[in-house]
């Protein structure tokens, strides 16, 4: 029997739940901790070389702040080379769907950076939930989307595979690790 979703509190509580059973590291955390803890993300992890998505590029001054003079390089070029040589990238969700525990990722530099470093670390406001795929285009506007951007990219996870063995791989095709903060205003 599905669950029943009574309010945005059951939402996210769904959307987590699922989310972690895909995989993800999910963090629901207030606004005003989410540079300090993306700072101890890259501080716990070693991450060095930073790629940022453009519309996320007013937190620079703040995370170079928190994470306490460590040489850190910010990267917000999408330059295919300069992916390749990144730590991590971190991104804008634009939406959530609790019933798959997936996240809607939209333009180029977002898949860019959300695949390409082997730690993708997603931040996305707890208002942006739907409770599925359907509720999730509808408020896309799907039509519009296309015209406007070059894909819709939904992630369910970190990359992960497995061989004829059953062998587990995590890393082989986009991110080994996803961290995904859900920001609550």
């Amino acid at each position: 029997m599905p669950a029943v979703i009574r309010d945005r509190q059951d939402l996210v509580a769904l959307f987590v739940n699922n989310a972690v059973s895909n995989g993800f590291d999910v963090r629901v955390i207030n606004q005003e901790r989410l540079v300090r803890e993306i700072a101890q993300v890259l501080e716990e992890k070693g991450i060095n070389r930073v790629g940022i998505a453009g519309e996320l590029s007013e937190l620079l001054e703040d995370l170079n702040r928190a994470c306490g003079g460590k040489p850190l390089k910010f990267y917000t070029s999408s330059d295919l080379d300069t992916m390749f040589d990144l730590d991590a990238g971190i991104v804008n969700v634009r939406l959530l769907v609790a019933s798959t525990g997936s996240v809607i990722l939209m333009g180029e530099e977002q898949e860019l950076l959300s695949l390409v470093p082997p730690v993708s670390i997603m931040l996305a406001d707890a208002n942006s939930i739907t409770a599925d795929i359907a509720e999730a285009m509808i408020r896309l506007n799907v039509k519009q989307v296309i015209s406007d951007y070059p894909g819709i990219i939904i992630c369910s996870g970190p990359s992960q595979t497995a061989d004829i063995e059953k062998t587990l791989v995590r890393g082989a095709h986009g991110p080994a690790e996803v961290i995904l903060f859900v920001v609550r205003s």
